[in-house]
């Protein structure tokens, strides 16, 4: 794990200091994409929270209303 020094503000309007981050490989669809996973010490409902960067190099369609991702799978 590697030290940084970003903040962010959550819905409460508390700011959370980055405790690190790593880089994980994340695989889906058949395609695997090397991530900065940011740390954070906070109480959440999810474990992992992915934002859009790989999922765009992945190329996938993704689905708020459904909580899904599509990927595209031989040619369809």
């Amino acid at each position: 794990m590697k030290r940084n020094t970003i903040r962010i503000k959550g819905f409460d309007n508390i700011e959370k200091e980055c405790i690190g981050y790593v880089f994980m490989p994340i695989k889906g669809g058949g395609k695997m994409v090397h991530q900065k996973v940011y740390i954070f010490q906070v109480k959440l409902i999810y474990n992992l929270f992915l934002g859009r960067h790989w999922i765009h190099k992945i190329r996938v369609v993704t689905s708020t209303l459904h909580q899904l991702i599509k990927f595209v799978y031989k040619d369809k």
